[in-house]
């Protein structure tokens, strides 16, 4: 079998992690509203270097490397439209859905404002480790660090998010949102 057109991977890895891409960039701190153009940037990203995709071992975790970096551009760019003013900060609300969905909400809303708390180096270690599965060893290749400053800083970031859960007040997702919908 011999190897297929670079069109042809880049297809198969967008539809293979084009939605998981979205989750891990949400939880990277890219504003939900720009999500879908963040996913993009990733694979116009992988477009360019089509020829690379063929020869890499880990194309997943090279996927992630890509969307860390996006995702910081994205950080960067909405602090700075929020600094001056181009841009509503409020999120897109989602309808109102059955029980399950709003447990859903909450906790998520939770997770996001955890992770909101956290320093970037910190938030991307613990993403890729906790909630995408990616061993010490990948996270230390698609970062461009040491595997002990992986450790290290996984070792921190368990910690900020813990204290991060424990400070958010108490009470259900529906009175801590109480008027929002005005």
């Amino acid at each position: 079998m011999g190897l297929k057109p670079p069109e042809t991977l880049s297809k198969r890895l967008y539809f293979e992690h084009a939605a998981a891409l979205a989750g891990a960039l949400v939880r990277l701190g890219v504003p939900r509203a720009d999500v879908d153009d963040a996913v993009h940037d990733v694979f116009l990203v992988v477009m360019r270097r089509a020829d690379e995709i063929a020869k890499i071992e880990n194309q997943r975790a090279w996927l992630y490397g890509i969307a860390v970096k996006v995702a910081a551009t994205r950080r960067r760019w909405h602090r700075l439209k929020t600094f001056v003013s181009l841009e509503n900060t409020a999120e897109l609300r989602e309808e109102s859905g059955p029980q399950r969905r709003l447990e859903q909400q909450q906790a998520s809303f939770q997770v996001n404002a955890a992770l909101a708390t956290m320093r970037a180096p910190k938030r991307d270690v613990f993403v890729l480790f906790e909630l995408e599965g990616f061993s010490g060893p990948e996270i230390a290749a698609l970062l461009g660090c040491p595997l002990n400053t992986v450790w290290t800083r996984l070792f921190h970031a368990r910690k900020d998010f813990a204290r991060a859960l424990a400070r958010q007040p108490s009470g259900t997702f529906e009175a801590q949102h109480k008027g929002e919908e005005a």
